[in-house]
């Protein structure tokens, strides 16, 4: 894909995105979507084939954006993991002590 298509796919996924979440699915225009995009409408066809085609798309890129950030966060996520100190505390029953494990930062 060429560099300026890709941008143009892009800003069109962005503004479906707000489409979408203001109004929904059925709410949403494609021809407000390209106008907010900057595009023409036959864009949207061009690129996603449909409307359904352009949600599938923009739910992809969210979720994609969703996997690079929790990708980004497991190294400092298993490193506080390691830092942090468990605390064994007993039971105040009497006929059995169970081992239960708490945090303590």
């Amino acid at each position: 894909m060429r560099p300026r298509s890709a941008e143009t796919r892009v800003r069109i996924i962005e503004a479906a995105l707000r489409a979408f979440g203001d109004a929904g699915f059925d709410g949403a225009l494609t021809r407000t979507i390209a106008h907010n995009a900057g595009v023409q409408q036959p864009l949207i066809n061009y690129h996603f084939g449909s409307k359904d085609g352009l949600w599938r798309a923009s739910v992809d890129h969210l979720f994609g954006q969703l996997e690079a950030r929790v990708a980004e966060a497991m190294p400092r996520l298993a490193s506080s993991i390691r830092a942090t100190r468990w605390r064994r505390c007993s039971s105040t029953s009497s006929t059995s002590t169970p081992i239960i494990l708490s945090w303590r930062g």
